[in-house]
């Protein structure tokens, strides 16, 4: 293609231009849009939500890490924008009103928030996972059963000793 615009006797300053243009475009097709950071809230853990009913907080970060804006759908109840990837801990995602609200990150711009999980098993001493925020969430996330790997963005590892 550079070759026949050459041929055309197109000038080289416009070629270049083609090429700057063209690179632009391709680097938006980035497969990076978010970096997900997770921590345990560890003053949750001395709770009696956590102590009765193994619910605890989760705080999280969605950074935007692309070049340009990105929209995301947050809920009134959190957890319907993530999953774990371990089936003993999971999102809370009971809500008796739910409402979405889309959100702008700019590029290097965050978003922070707790996220409420549950422990499921309470026999093992020590539980390691990662949770996934999905950007575009209609419906709680947690659970779903189609594959959702190009647009879940996946957080570091955290281990939540008993």
């Amino acid at each position: 293609m550079i070759r026949e615009l050459f041929k055309t006797g197109m000038p080289r300053v416009s070629v270049l231009i083609f090429l700057m243009v063209f690179s632009t475009v391709m680097a938006r097709g980035e497969t990076s849009l978010f970096q997900v950071a997770i921590s345990i809230a560890t003053d949750s853990l001395n709770t009696d939500s956590y102590k009765t009913n193994s619910q605890f907080y989760v705080n999280t970060n969605v950074k935007n890490i692309s070049s340009i804006d990105q929209k995301i759908v947050v809920w009134t109840a959190r957890g319907w924008s993530w999953l774990s990837n371990n089936q003993e801990v999971g999102p809370c995602i009971a809500a008796l009103q739910n409402v979405p609200t889309e959100k702008t990150l700019h590029p290097g711009e965050e978003y922070s928030d707790q996220i409420q999980l549950t422990l499921v098993s309470k026999k093992k001493k020590s539980v390691v996972f990662r949770l996934g925020f999905y950007p575009k969430a209609e419906d709680p996330v947690s659970g779903m059963t189609i594959d959702m790997t190009k647009n879940v963005f996946w957080s570091n590892e955290v281990t939540l000793e008993r």
